[in-house]
Order: structure tokens, then sequence, then C-alpha cells
């Protein structure tokens, strides 16, 4: 990366967003001097099925968890997928913050599963040739860089850049079971605190979420 500030794209469905969308991404510190992290809620994800929960709720509960949780650098939430009707392919949103942020170094950060399905994205190439792509990976993990396409392996250390995050195993979608099956009784689900920031549990409950 060059001498320019840093702002990194972090985009997701944030399905609810909970501390495995904030742990590892605060652990970024220790790697990069980032000017702005941009966390970029999802609308119509071209390879998952569309969110049972709206747009406006999950850009609600992500702007409520980057407020309570503590970052070490600038942290702000965009709603700029969740305005277009089309599918949120990465290059168009990409283009559209290079557009934004002229005078800065553009990285894109995604987990090690996206790296190693990362040639079936939407013009790939192009997303390479513009930003760079940072992909958090688990401590200790060794990734075996002959499993990687050709073309990734000789951007490594210079377009891709492997950071060891901390370590957080948490699912979106084993939140999503407990809020279901026990029909938003926090009581009986102690652990959520461990899995959610307390604005997001609160929120959810206030508005009787249904995932």
């Amino acid at each position: 990366m060059n001498n320019k500030p840093l702002v990194v794209l972090y985009g997701g469905t944030f399905n609810p967003i909970h501390f495995g969308h904030l742990k590892p991404v605060a652990s970024l510190s220790k790697f990069f001097d980032i000017k702005e992290l941009i966390y970029i809620p999802c609308h119509i994800p071209p390879h998952k099925d569309k969110p049972a929960l709206s747009a406006f709720h999950r850009l609600e509960m992500t702007k409520l968890a980057v407020r309570e949780f503590s970052f070490a650098f600038s942290t702000g939430v965009s709603d700029y997928e969740l305005n277009r009707s089309e599918a949120s392919y990465s290059l168009t949103t990409i283009d559209y913050f290079i557009d934004k942020y002229v005078h800065e170094e553009l990285a894109f950060l995604v987990g090690l599963d996206s790296l190693l399905n990362f040639t079936s994205w939407f013009k790939w190439q192009e997303i390479l040739k513009k930003v760079h792509l940072i992909v958090m990976t688990r401590p200790g993990y060794q990734i075996e860089t002959a499993s990687l396409a050709p073309e990734l392996q000789g951007q490594l250390g210079k377009r891709i850049h492997l950071v060891e995050t901390d370590n957080v195993d948490i699912s979106s979608t084993e939140i999503r079971k407990s809020f279901s099956t026990k029909l938003n009784d926090f009581s009986a689900s102690p652990e959520l605190n461990d899995l959610l920031p307390s604005s997001i549990i609160e929120y959810i409950k206030k508005h009787e979420l249904c995932f």
C-alpha cells in the first residue's frame, strides 16, 4: 500500500450484526494505519438469499453496534447498497467509493472463505486492480496458497493481504435460530450477551423482530 490515507470497506448482510463482525475488525489497527472503516449493509446479495429482516432494521442495528463498540479508528455505516434496487455487486460499490474518496487508498475487507471463492465474483480482476483486499484469517491457521488461483497467488503481499485477526466463532444463522426457537425470551438466553452488543439485543426485543 502507498502513503495515502487508508479507507476500508466492509460489506455484509449483517443479519444481525454481532461480535464476529466487530472484534476481528477492531484488531485491524494492529496491522494497518486506518483512517476510516465503513460498514456497508447489503441489500440484495448476488450469491445469497435476500435477508428476511428489512434493510431498515439491519441498517439501524449496524449503526447502533458501531456506536457502542470501541474502535481505534473512525468507523461509519453507509446505506449506499440499501438504497439500490439491484443486486449489490462489490465492484459497483467500490466504484462509488472510489469517486467519493479520491485522495485515499481503498481496501475491501473479506473473510478467508471469500478469498477462496474470489475468482467467482463479478469482474474480480477489476476489483483487484482498483482496491487492496484485506483478508481476515483465523489465528494459527495456515492457508494452502497452492489451492488459490495462480492469479491470486501472485498478488499475496501485494494487492492481497492476509492478517490474523481475533478469532470470534459466531454464526449469524445460530443467532437467528436462537431468537426463533426461544421466541425472544431473553431471560432464557443469557449467552446472547456474549454474541451481540447489548444495544442490538434491546433493539431486537423492542421491535419484536423475527428472523
